[in-house]
């Protein structure tokens, strides 16, 4: 018994004087005030003549700390310390004679300070770092300089200091002291600050393997089928190299898929089952990756069979037509392709169903069966009589 529908009536009431009621944007959230500022240095006490950086940390009422860039920086003594911001934004205070002078953050009524000194700690030495000697090409390497003063402090200036190359064609420097690898070769990094001179022997090697690629036409396979992979490496300096006989090949799951590579510059993939896999190609720290899907298998070829190619008039065979597949199996097409004669006054098909084929009269002609774009035909021949 099918369920009955019972009728439900609602009635609509409408009150005098009451407008539909609106919804409201929704307010958007207030910026986060900060309820108290703190000034954070790199460094306390500077040399004179070089600078330290400086930050806001603004204290909220929840108990988080987070940094406040919009602040307004100044120093009670413009001779001792003043205030510099370079183009990316940052703020820095620098050394201009020794003393001690107060620096100051203010955002609205909020402000905090700290005293920052400049020592009469004079230049003694300027040492240059970087994290290795050889740079592979077309990558880059940060310089850092370290000056070294009387007092026995130390002082990171290498955002202060010039950089030069020796040879800028086999590595170039620029101002921040990003050292860039062109050519392979030797070269010296040359720093300069405060009068003194560092210098670091550096070289650029041959380019690093920086990806890997895998290139192949079809990433949907049709079962029994096979296909053709290639891995392909870029290397730091933009370069691109075939790899598929160095990289190590594998699938996740090869009852699916199989790959194999044949050390002749080629890897065949072999679809062995229906269903998804993953092809994967690793060297050294890289892999590639590539998601798969083994379809359905594909008709590869149709054959007539058993049929005569010499008739005599009247004479008559029912033609077979079968198909065979990528993953090998065999299936009767008889009933599916489209049967043709090249001459039906040679030989006609009859239209009994039974795709019969009957000898009309002297001569040869041809007898075609298609079906999915593959096709086959057998030459046939008819003598009178």
């Amino acid at each position: 018994m099918k369920p009955q529908l019972t009728a439900l009536a609602v009635t609509l009431v409408s009150f005098a004087g009451c407008a539909p009621a609106r919804s409201e944007a929704p307010a958007l959230p207030a910026a986060r005030t900060p309820q108290a500022l703190q000034v954070e240095v790199s460094s306390p006490s500077a040399a004179n003549g070089t600078r330290v950086k400086l930050s806001a940390v603004g204290l909220y009422a929840d108990g988080i700390t987070d940094a406040v860039t919009s602040v307004q920086w100044s120093s009670s003594n413009v001779e001792v310390a003043r205030i510099e911001t370079t183009n990316r934004g940052e703020v820095y205070a620098r050394g201009s004679k020794p003393g001690i002078a107060m620096l100051t953050a203010t955002l609205g009524e909020l402000t905090a300070s700290m005293p920052f000194e400049v020592t009469t700690a004079q230049l003694t030495a300027l040492e240059m770092t970087a994290g290795f000697a050889v740079i592979p090409k077309g990558t880059q390497l940060q310089l850092g300089v370290m000056a070294r003063f009387s007092d026995g402090s130390t002082q990171d200036v290498g955002a202060q200091a010039t950089f030069e190359s020796s040879n800028p064609a086999i590595g170039a420097i620029d101002a921040n002291g990003n050292t860039l690898g062109l050519s392979p070769g030797s070269f010296m990094a040359i720093a300069r600050f405060g009068g003194a001179r560092a210098q670091l022997s550096l070289a650029v090697g041959s380019p690093r393997l920086d990806s890997l690629a895998v290139q192949l036409l079809e990433i949907s396979l049709a079962n029994g089928t096979t296909e053709q992979v290639h891995a392909i490496g870029t290397y730091t300096d933009g370069s691109l190299q075939d790899l598929t006989d160095i990289v190590t090949w594998s699938s996740s799951d090869p009852s699916i898929v199989e790959v194999e590579s044949n050390g002749q510059g080629t890897a065949m993939l072999f679809a062995h089952a229906e269903g998804p896999a993953t092809l994967f190609a690793t060297l050294e720290a890289n892999v590639a990756r590539v998601e798969l899907e083994v379809a359905p298998a594909e008709l590869a070829s149709i054959s007539i069979d058993q049929a005569p190619t010499t008739l005599v008039t009247g004479e008559s065979f029912q033609a077979a037509a079968y198909g065979t597949y990528t993953d090998g199996s065999r299936f009767d097409l008889t009933a599916k392709v489209a049967w043709v004669s090249s001459d039906e006054t040679v030989a006609r098909f009859s239209n009994d169903g039974l795709n019969t084929v009957t000898a009309n009269g002297g001569g040869k002609c041809k007898v075609s069966a298609t079906f999915e774009g593959k096709d086959a035909s057998i030459a046939v021949s008819v003598s009178e009589r």
